[in-house]
């Protein structure tokens, strides 16, 4: 089997990878900042509980194979052993976008209409399929929220960004998940 041209131009170019490498390191760097601005913001608005977070740290993790493409994720908290009731995950997707993810696990929350307006100018989408853990927002899994009818023993709510709007990540996170925090404090 030969490779063609286009391929062996590209894959005698370091700097593509070399750029590739610097870009997941910044997102890396951002997450990273953008921990520490989730928590002092909430910590602001008294959103922020140990308990609620299980009294664990965020964690920044990436890989290269989300759906075949690099990823970037902050686990607000970390995830994994002990309890928690509340996870917020921010996740940029290589050539897709940033999505916000808002997981309330084992408490059932229904969602009034006042907070259905307030999520709908995020565009936010609820999951509607078994697995927890199913991260793509474009899966058919993920509806409208407007549409919700029953919950499960979990709610998992999502909103997209996308990657042109990248300046804006720090505030949509923290507005997209203040308004969620505020509704699951609420009942």
């Amino acid at each position: 089997m030969h490779i063609n041209f286009n391929e062996f131009e590209l894959i005698s170019n370091k700097s593509i990878i070399e750029q590739k490498q610097a870009a997941i390191a910044n997102m890396t760097n951002r997450f990273h900042q953008l921990a520490v601005i989730l928590k002092e913001e909430f910590q602001k608005e008294n959103l922020w509980s140990e308990p609620l977070f299980g009294g664990k740290h965020p964690k920044v993790t990436k890989g290269e194979n989300f759906h075949g493409f690099p990823f970037v994720v902050l686990d607000t908290p970390q995830l994994g052993g002990g309890e928690i009731k509340v996870a917020l995950r921010t996740l940029f997707w290589w050539g897709h976008h940033f999505s916000f993810q808002f997981i309330a696990i084992n408490k059932n929350i229904s969602i009034d209409n006042n907070y259905l307006a307030k999520l709908g100018k995020f565009n936010t989408q609820i999951y509607t399929g078994k697995d927890i853990w199913e991260q793509n927002l474009l899966s058919p899994f993920f509806k409208p929220v407007e549409a919700h009818t029953s919950l499960q023993n979990f709610l998992k709510l999502g909103a997209i960004l996308p990657l042109s709007e990248y300046k804006k990540v720090e505030e949509k996170a923290v507005a997209f998940y203040s308004c969620c925090l505020r509704m699951y404090q609420a009942k």
